[in-house]
């Protein structure tokens, strides 16, 4: 019953800070923009009525929308800043979703959404933020020696064992490299290739 609750807790977070990253700032009729009802940017829904412009102020991209039942008629993502979104008059609401934001739901509008007219929505949203990671074609390969005293040199070079004798180094993935452990009371060579397997075990002696 515990889990059960803290998962619902958990979801009930994540729904909530969802939301809370994308908000409507303002909505307003620009009645100077005559964009919807200018030749060449102006639309027609599927009763051939003029539409009504919506300009979404934001830097974001990849939204959806949804007002409905009537359907929005067009989406418009190439101008900078901006998103335009065509709909038909007499739309109440509209749902805007993204991938990563989350979803504003049923948003409803503070003034009546007319034919041929142009309203500015000021969004305000979380920042996205892109992440490429990308390979360096290097992969980590552990040793364990015993020894843990022992002097450990990978292709020349004189490497330091922990107390519990491990050593983790990064090497390139395809080539092979020398491993060299020297004890009191005996000493290994072994080839090294970071490809299957990534670990090494090897016992010189008692200490």
């Amino acid at each position: 019953m515990k889990k059960i609750l803290l998962s619902l807790l958990f979801s009930l977070a994540t729904l909530v800070a969802m939301a809370q990253s994308m908000s409507v700032a303002s909505f307003r009729y620009d009645e100077k923009d005559l964009t919807a009802n200018s030749a060449g940017t102006m639309k027609y829904d599927q009763n051939g009525d003029k539409c009504a412009l919506i300009r979404i102020q934001t830097t974001e991209k990849g939204f959806a929308f949804d007002v409905g039942v009537l359907g929005v008629t067009d989406v418009d993502d190439k101008h900078v800043g901006e998103v335009c979104v065509y709909v038909p008059r007499g739309v109440k609401m509209i749902t805007i979703r993204h991938a990563q934001l989350g979803t504003l739901e049923r948003y409803a509008f503070p003034v009546s959404i007319q034919e041929g007219r142009t309203y500015v929505m000021h969004l305000t949203t979380a920042k996205v933020t892109t992440i490429v990671e990308q390979d360096d074609g290097l992969t980590y390969f552990t040793l364990s020696v015993v020894p843990s005293n022992a002097v450990v040199m990978v292709d020349g070079e004189l490497k330091s064992l922990d107390a519990d004798g491990s050593l983790i180094i990064r090497l390139p993935r395809g080539g092979s490299w020398y491993f060299s452990a020297l004890s009191c009371r005996s000493s290994n060579r072994s080839r090294l290739t970071p490809n299957g397997i990534n670990s090494l075990g090897l016992r010189l002696g008692s200490e």
